[in-house]
């Protein structure tokens, strides 16, 4: 899937072998797709300020009845990401919470410490 946001429009482009999709954000035709994207600025703001992470998931709990589903989260995201040209990361934004780590592979976490996932058998959760 690759999308490309046109400055000049207003449009992100997002192109999925032979379908496009347009969303135009400088037009009133489509005010709930709107409505998402300031409440996902918003959120992902705070996230920003608050120096936080969050997934996806906790993003679609913060206003269920406003994203309906989340593959609206799932979407908007990702547009936002394209627009700004970041990584997903870079909005503090993750994909799930956690995870399970095994093997050859060392990891400096947030505060400084090193985990080393090499001894055998040896397993972490990894905390966001």
């Amino acid at each position: 899937m690759y999308t490309r946001y046109d400055s000049q429009t207003g449009t992100l482009r997002r192109n999925h072998l032979v379908a496009s999709k347009h969303l135009n954000f400088l037009s009133s035709k489509n005010p709930h797709s709107f409505a998402v994207i300031i409440r996902l600025l918003e959120i992902i703001h705070e996230l920003l300020v608050q120096n936080t992470t969050a997934t996806k998931r906790d993003i679609y709990y913060k206003d269920v009845q406003l994203f309906g589903t989340q593959h609206t989260v799932d979407i908007g995201i990702d547009e936002l990401a394209c627009l700004f040209q970041v990584p997903r990361y870079c909005l503090n934004v993750t994909a799930s919470a956690k995870g399970l780590v095994a093997g050859e592979l060392k990891i400096i976490q947030k505060d400084g410490t090193i985990l080393d996932c090499s001894p055998i058998n040896y397993q972490a959760m990894i905390q966001a």
